[in-house]
């Protein structure tokens, strides 16, 4: 099991690698594009006049000095502007995730006992609903009602809690599909016939439910964490963009207008690392909550069998 997480780890680097030179290319494709200098460093060594070598020069510089070089514009280093807005935007995310589960993993399990009952299909009308409309008119809809409405909060973030209306648009955007998936997993668990046997021997349903049946349930809800974190970025930076917050989203929003080369492949460049990252640990706490596919485990595997049912 360490040899396939060794492995993981190491693959992190030519992904990220991949990633960017895939970037790298689109933007040298781009009309206006000056491809003679596609990056630019504080000492403005000579990069090449081939894309290719600019490229090498660049990922280069980037593993061995950790240099983004700098932004045409300001000519200042990129690298500490942008630590300072993936910061935000990973804090967004980190809080996004923490209130997406103790959200949806309670409405779905909510849903799952109470089967074919009014609460159930409530808590299926508000997924549906919810996750039919998309991030921005959720963001534009609590503008209006809290900020417009009720002038409860501030749409330029003038205090903390002028956040629970991005927040709340991140969140919202993803709940629904946490919510589904809790849900069904939950009935497929609760149809088993160890639960039947349980509830015959006179267990109580609390101690079913929340002490056998959600281990089981909570495989198919961790594999999917990774895509989840993914739609959080993807949020946040929608959501950077319509509140103005200083987040990555912001930034990266800046740097593709003005075709700043450096700062959208140094935005690349974290949020590949941090996928990639997401996905080694979204493993590692599958393993942790399903011990039976450890057995399946090796050096040799490319990736986890999920699917499989964990033992009771």
């Amino acid at each position: 099991m360490l040899g396939y997480f060794v492995k993981r780890v190491l693959l992190i680097i030519p992904t990220v690698i991949v990633v960017t030179l895939v970037i790298f290319l689109l933007m040298a494709s781009l009309t206006g594009t000056d491809t003679f200098r596609m990056v630019t460093y504080a000492d403005d060594a000579g990069t090449g006049n081939s894309v290719l070598s600019q490229f090498f020069v660049y990922i280069w510089h980037v593993l061995t000095k950790f240099d983004f070089g700098v932004d045409p514009s300001t000519r200042r280093p990129i690298t500490n502007e942008l630590l300072r807005h993936y910061g935000f935007t990973m804090r967004m995310t980190g809080a996004a995730l923490l209130l997406t589960l103790l959200i949806g993993v309670p409405a779905g399990i909510f849903a799952a006992v109470r089967r074919g009952s009014a609460g159930d299909r409530a808590v299926s009308a508000v997924t549906m609903v919810i996750s039919a409309v998309p991030s921005f008119c959720i963001a534009f809809g609590f503008v209006m009602f809290f900020a417009v409405k009720l002038r409860w909060l501030n749409v330029l973030m003038m205090d903390k809690t002028d956040y629970i209306m991005p927040m709340g648009t991140i969140v919202l955007s993803v709940v629904a599909s946490i919510t589904r998936i809790t849900r069904t997993a939950m009935c497929e668990v609760l149809d088993k016939q160890y639960v039947t046997a349980m509830r015959s021997l006179g267990l109580r349903n609390r101690s079913v439910v929340y002490r056998h049946a959600l281990k089981n349930a909570l495989v198919p809800i961790v594999s999917v964490i990774s895509s989840i974190v993914g739609y959080l970025i993807c949020g946040c930076i929608v959501v950077d963009r319509f509140f103005s917050l200083p987040g990555l989203g912001m930034y990266l929003a800046n740097a593709i207008r003005s075709r700043t080369t450096n700062t959208v492949l140094a935005a690349a460049i974290f949020i590949s690392f941090t996928m990639c990252c997401v996905g080694v640990l979204a493993d590692a706490v599958y393993l942790i909550v399903n011990p039976a596919m450890r057995e399946n485990v090796s050096w040799r595997s490319g990736r986890l069998a999920r699917g499989k049912e964990g033992r009771a």
